[in-house]
């Protein structure tokens, strides 16, 4: 017996009930190209995932993390461009009984280009290991169509770049949001090589369409909310989630990492669980962010609700508390009242 995955109908009823859903979109086509990938995928489905760690050692395969991928390329891409500490590559399998669905195809709807799977636990993860560390290199990524690949990384001098610089590395150097444009214009895409175009062709017509519709306005938009942002955020409150390992003490906890979030509401574990984590409070300190990057990542429609603040390593910041976030109560915050690095 084979089983359960969504059918196209089932796809698309959870895509127009999404909270991320669009009402101007037809997800139809969506829906049947989503289906399409979920038929053709191996029993158990295979699953990656990059978490930063220090060292392999430090992998916590007890706490993974729920955001998964069945597209190896893509989960690749993504870590080949992080900027942060170095990045593990793990690899799992997961039964299609216990995938929770209708979070995957809500993820899906908000980030297309990821291609998620989301267990409902880590306990259901299969054959978990670590499978290799990720080197931040200059090679294109899984969306690249004959483009010129330039990593995200700050320059020697940091510095808020201008509108047009930011709109000019979108354009022509962000496969991720090349891949993002092309996924949602994929029908344009199928239409456009029927007629004859070549494969390169039909993506930059198909990424043209979605940059004039509304891409290029709303990286402006982001981007004068951003600037705006930094020349009036040195003291306001910053805040940062971590999924700690079972018995340490999370006021004694140093460095404290640089990706850091302006609302308390955006601060969540992109390793570990979910379910039980610890959030930092503390004071922004102007002089440590890491202007050139910060820019960037918000002026990106991708990653916009993650609202990051992005300091520089060893940046120095006065921490007013920690709190434990533990399904389904949250525990008093503990102060801490100190100074830590990032």
């Amino acid at each position: 017996m084979t089983a359960y995955r969504p059918d196209a109908y089932a796809i698309f009823d959870l895509m127009e009930m999404s909270e991320y859903a669009d009402p101007d979109t037809d997800y139809q086509a969506e829906a049947e190209h989503l289906a399409g990938l979920y038929r053709d995928l191996p029993e158990p489905i295979p699953l990656w995932r990059v978490v930063r760690c220090d060292s392999e050692q430090q992998c916590d395969l007890e706490m993974p993390g729920y955001h998964w991928s069945f597209d190896r390329d893509a989960v690749i891409a993504y870590a080949e461009r992080d900027l942060g500490s170095p990045v593990y590559l793990l690899s799992a399998q997961v039964s299609s009984a216990d995938v929770y669905w209708e979070g995957t195809v809500a993820s899906y709807v908000e980030h297309p280009e990821e291609y998620e799977i989301t267990p409902f636990d880590d306990s259901k993860l299969q054959n978990l290991l670590v499978e290799t560390r990720v080197a931040a290199v200059s090679t294109p990524g899984l969306w690249y169509r004959g483009r010129q690949y330039i990593a995200l990384s700050p320059p020697e001098k940091d510095y808020i770049p201008s509108e047009t610089e930011v709109l000019d590395y979108f354009y022509n150097h962000d496969d991720s949001l090349w891949g993002y444009a092309i996924d949602l214009n994929h029908q344009m895409v199928t239409e456009l090589k029927e007629e004859g175009l070549s494969e390169e062709e039909a993506q930059q017509q198909a990424f043209d369409d979605k940059w004039n519709e509304w891409v290029e306005d709303e990286i402006r938009r982001l981007y004068k909310a951003v600037v705006q942002k930094l020349n009036n955020i040195d003291g306001t409150d910053c805040w940062r989630a971590i999924s700690l390992a079972k018995g340490t003490d999370p006021t004694k906890v140093d460095p404290l990492g640089i990706y850091w979030a302006d609302e308390e509401l955006y601060a969540e574990p992109h390793e570990g669980t979910s379910d039980d984590y610890h959030v930092y409070h503390a004071k922004v300190n102007v002089d440590g962010i890491s202007k050139y990057e910060t820019v960037m990542l918000r002026s990106d429609v991708i990653s916009e609700q993650e609202q990051e603040i992005r300091f520089k390593p060893g940046t120095e910041l006065f921490v007013y508390d920690v709190a434990q976030y533990r399904y389904p109560q949250n525990a008093p915050s503990v102060p801490i009242n100190d100074w830590r690095r990032c």
